[in-house]
């Protein structure tokens, strides 16, 4: 059920679709997706030996699950099955939209340029990538046991947070009441700005995004 019920977009249609939504919000171009992860807590679980691979920076046992969705607040790939300690790599994607990712694989590395065109993205990114920190907050609040945490185990709690995904999808095709959870982000033209090195490919890309995202304002 879960294959039916969340699905990355993958013909020509369904990207084409998923990326004018995004585009639509703040003319941040060719989005597929917005990606998080957000931690749920173990409670009472024996873990046995390997507690410690389950304990996160904030000292405390949890399932680091990464999230996505779409501009619509549909969540279109879930993956709870590693523990919390987290690691920068593409096996936390699933096998299918890793493979089709890989093809355009680059680095995005942020610039220090403050160019109007730069500015521009600078205050585009959030206010895109707030719709999975929506999703976040809007799964938790309708399974609160999300929030407080599980008192099951690993195994089981994995297993929980997917249903619990899968039952948010339909929630949302049934268009059931829920409280929206709606994140302000401050227009700040001066947001911290990533100061580390950067590939020559991925600041060719970034640029070439930004100004399309210029172009169009």
């Amino acid at each position: 059920m879960k294959g039916d019920v969340i699905r990355f977009p993958t013909t020509p249609q369904e990207v084409m679709a998923t990326q004018r939504g995004f585009s639509d919000v703040a003319a941040f171009p060719r989005i597929v997706s917005a990606v998080d992860c957000t931690h749920v807590l173990l409670k009472g679980s024996r873990l046995g030996e390997d507690a410690y691979v389950y304990i996160n920076r904030k000292r405390v046992k949890s399932i680091n699950v990464q999230l996505m969705c779409n501009s619509r607040y549909i969540i279109t790939n879930v993956v709870a099955r590693w523990q919390s300690p987290a690691e920068i790599s593409y096996n936390r994607f699933s096998d299918e939209i890793y493979i089709s990712l890989r093809s355009s694989e680059s680095s995005l590395e942020f610039s220090t340029n403050r160019s109007s065109q730069f500015v521009s993205n600078h205050r585009a990114h959030p206010r895109t990538r707030v719709f999975i920190e929506q999703v976040n907050g809007q799964l938790k609040m309708k399974f609160p046991c999300l929030m407080v945490g599980l008192h099951v185990g690993p195994k089981q709690a994995c297993r929980t947070i997917v249903a619990c995904a899968v039952l948010f999808n339909l929630a949302k095709d049934m268009q059931e009441p829920e409280h929206e959870l709606n994140q302000h982000l401050p227009d700040d033209p001066h947001a911290e700005i990533y100061q580390g090195a950067a590939r020559a490919s991925g600041l060719a890309i970034r640029a070439q995004i930004a100004q399309d995202i210029y172009n169009r304002l």
